[in-house]
């Protein structure tokens, strides 16, 4: 299947008035700009966040979806029930999204303005703590459809995968069966595998994947994992420094 690449630039005008969240930049924003910015002849997308890896063919599942929605993701156990979306009015039982894998369908988007929405509910709202992905859940409450588990892996617990995302054939019983099955690996929260001590059970996999992918060569790669370990080991000692300081000082305080 051939492909083309096409580089389009984010008009940094278009994302003024907007904070940055927790650890997400402004810039995760830009994917609410994709039916401004896209080309006309764009009709269907896949949005994928860059902390992923993909792990097998996308677009036959993809050829599948029904569209009935003009969205599509795989729900987030962490806003089932939660606060945020209970101040919003929602009902207790909307389910939120993970908004890191997105089947869109940048036509029927174009028309409902709804991306348009988010960003001006982020721009009122301003501290929210998952960015554009607390804006969608905002505006859609719960209005987009579900996809399976397997198009967006963020999970390590199989009892975390929400009921709403299986399809009852298949249910993975550990890291390992959710691994085998997943279509796209998606490392969420500020843990990442390249730049800290992560204990994803996948960061050995996105090391594996940087060797195979050809753009460094081998002395490259040990020469940044080299660098790496070696913060990892400076993260380590100041960790045990804090912890000691941490002790000392209750210590002293129990003493007086």
């Amino acid at each position: 299947m051939q492909s083309d690449l096409l580089w389009i630039a984010v008009n940094p005008e278009d994302l003024c008035g907007l904070e940055q969240a927790r650890h997400l930049a402004v810039s995760s924003y830009s994917r609410l700009l994709l039916p401004k910015i896209t080309p006309e002849s764009v009709e269907k997308l896949l949005y994928i966040d860059i902390d992923v890896l993909v792990l097998s063919d996308i677009y036959t599942p993809f050829s599948c979806i029904d569209w009935k929605y003009e969205l599509y993701a795989v729900p987030d156990f962490r806003f089932s029930d939660s606060d945020f979306m209970l101040s919003l009015g929602a009902h207790p039982d909307t389910l939120g999204m993970n908004a890191g894998i997105l089947a869109l369908d940048i036509t029927n988007l174009r028309k409902s303005g709804d991306f348009e929405k988010a960003l001006e509910f982020a721009r009122q709202y301003r501290k929210l703590d998952f960015a554009d992905q607390d804006a969608l859940n905002a505006v859609l409450q719960g209005k987009w459809g579900r996809l399976d588990w397997k198009w967006n892996l963020y999970q390590c617990n199989p009892a975390d995968l929400l009921p709403e995302t299986l399809d009852g054939a298949n249910r993975p019983k550990n890291w390992n069966d959710m691994y085998s099955q997943a279509y796209i690996l998606h490392f969420v929260s500020p843990s990442k595998p390249w730049n800290c001590a992560s204990k994803h059970p996948a960061s050995t996999v996105y090391h594996q994947y940087i060797q195979e992918c050809g753009f460094f060569s081998a002395l490259e790669y040990r020469q940044w994992l080299r660098s790496y370990r070696k913060l990892l080991r400076k993260q380590f000692v100041h960790r045990i420094q804090r912890k000691l300081e941490k002790l000392f000082s209750a210590t002293s305080t129990l003493r007086k």
